[in-house]
């Protein structure tokens, strides 16, 4: 008898949540922001690269856990409104190669203000697939 009190509980509060599967946000737009947010990630890693000054890194890092807490609350949101939520890895990776395509064109010509390849609304994601079937973990 109390399993199935428990059970008729769970139901009823259940039903109405289940019922409401639909987006109640602005899906796109949170997308918008974490991806936003990996574009800068992957900026920030390759401002890094050869610079040796300690308060630049301390401030690149404190830059790169802001973003992270923007990624964050945004994928939190996307779960409060019912979106959803990304399927592959976030990471400052998905758009390192045209990040470093972008760093390569500033230093190959620096007369040039901002390089088409800068332009991140035309970057894509290019993941990075280092642990393929194909090739074997030479670690182990």
């Amino acid at each position: 008898m109390k399993s199935t009190l428990c059970v008729a509980a769970f139901l009823a509060l259940a039903g109405p949540l289940g019922a409401q599967t639909r987006p109640t946000g602005d899906c796109a737009g949170f997308q918008r922001v974490v991806h936003a947010s990996e574009k800068a990630l992957a900026m920030l890693e390759v401002e890094g690269l050869g610079d040796n000054s300690a308060p630049r890194a301390t401030m690149r890092e404190q830059r790169i856990a802001n973003e992270l807490q923007t990624i964050r609350l945004n994928v939190e949101l996307m779960i409060h409104h019912r979106c959803p939520v990304p399927a592959a890895p976030i990471s400052e990776s998905t758009y390192l190669a045209n990040t470093l395509r972008c760093a390569l064109d500033r230093r190959n010509d620096p007369s040039v203000d901002s390089p088409p390849s800068c332009e991140m609304s035309r970057w894509t994601p290019e993941r990075a697939d280092s642990t393929s079937a194909a090739s074997p973990n030479p670690r182990r």
